[in-house]
């Protein structure tokens, strides 16, 4: 039981991270933009310009914390707020 928490707790920690990213672009781009472009849109566009690179930052430790048992290693974890 303990190490599915400390799994959950791993992947939470990478949606956390994720969705802070998500908001900043949000945030800028939507400035630019001189209007609120949605949490959709900030998202898709994120995932398309900035989650390879993103991903590639994480500490390897995050990511095998994050998907030891669930799914194989050549997964990404895409995470959305839907």
């Amino acid at each position: 039981m303990k190490q599915m928490t400390q799994e959950s707790d791993a992947v939470m920690e990478l949606v956390r991270l994720q969705r802070e990213e998500v908001a900043k672009h949000k945030w800028i781009e939507s400035e630019k933009a001189g209007h609120d472009i949605g949490w959709d849109q900030a998202h898709a566009d994120w995932l398309v310009k900035y989650f390879a690179e993103w991903e590639g930052h994480l500490p390897s430790r995050v990511i095998d914390d994050a998907l030891h048992a669930r799914a194989p290693r050549n997964r990404r974890l895409v995470v959305s707020d839907r």
